[in-house]
């Protein structure tokens, strides 16, 4: 029965198979290759709007996989945003998806920042830096565990304010596994850096953070800014020997005697879902940041 609804999809595909890609119903990343797939369809003659037409007509169809060198075509229930997709790196394949079909309330990666390249994180995610060129991973959820080197930054990040953007979360990775998150609502209609505050939590996997009554002396993303310490949570100064806090991007430095020795940007993080002190080396350092949003 799959044989002849593929055969039916083939003979109709004609009348579809430009749609796929001219009216942007299907985004293109090359070099990776799905593992989730349920078909695959050898082409007769290499044409990427003939694979992307399959999925189009196939309502359990979300994203395809596409081998120019071999002609396959595979068809994939995953989107390869989904974090629970498997993905591999091949240069002989692409995938071809649409965010559009991501699973309800889903997070759609915007931003990623990959530590020790030398460009700050501030800068990258307000867009007052040039990115260069981004490996396809850098586009992709972290805990896939694709080559990325430098940061990533979607263009939605530009035209915040006229999006329906209900919640963001950030996290942060260490061997590409989440080692914190928080989660915030995104009630103000404003800049792209509004909902970094503590009004604005909802959720963080620090036990301590959302105590009734704690006291912050910085929580937002310019932090504190004459020392470049950005996306900075912390509890309070005194001297750098009693500094304590949560979360900092070290985008330059050093200040403190803490910050010997970091490669910039650094990610730093305290251990154990609890605030810790600077000055005892408690912390942690992340590999990659992401920031995602949810619609």
């Amino acid at each position: 029965m799959r044989k002849f609804f593929i055969y039916i999809l083939y003979v109709l595909s004609d009348a579809v198979c430009s749609l796929a890609i001219s009216s942007n119903i299907y985004e293109v990343l090359k070099g990776i290759k799905l593992l989730n797939t349920y078909y695959t369809i050898s082409l007769n003659h290499n044409s990427t709007n003939k694979c992307a037409s399959y999925c189009l007509a196939d309502n359990t169809c979300v994203s395809v996989n596409y081998n120019f060198v071999t002609k396959q075509c595979q068809l994939s229930t995953k989107s390869p945003l989904d974090e629970s997709t498997d993905v591999v790196e091949d240069n002989e394949w692409k995938v071809l998806f649409s965010k559009k079909d991501l699973p309800p309330n889903s997070w759609e990666l915007i931003f990623r920042g990959t530590a020790g390249t030398g460009v700050k994180l501030y800068d990258s995610f307000v867009g007052t830096v040039s990115l260069p060129a981004h490996e396809v991973g850098c586009y992709l959820p972290v805990t896939h565990n694709l080559t990325c080197t430098t940061h990533y930054r979607d263009p939605i990040l530009d035209i915040w304010s006229t999006q329906s953007i209900l919640k963001v979360k950030v996290a942060m990775y260490k061997d590409n596994v989440m080692v914190m998150n928080m989660v915030f609502n995104n009630t103000y209609n404003g800049l792209n850096t509004d909902w970094y505050s503590k009004d604005q939590l909802i959720y963080s996997s620090y036990t301590d953070m959302i105590t009734v009554g704690i006291t912050y002396n910085f929580f937002s993303i310019k932090g504190d800014e004459p020392i470049e310490r950005r996306f900075y949570i912390n509890k309070n100064y005194g001297g750098c020997d009693v500094d304590v806090g949560w979360i900092a991007v070290f985008d330059s430095g050093p200040t403190c005697s803490y910050e010997f020795g970091l490669q910039y940007p650094a990610f730093a993080y305290m251990p154990n879902n609890v605030m810790g002190q600077w000055d005892l080396k408690a912390f942690q350092l992340a590999d990659a940041l992401a920031i995602y949003i949810q619609k």
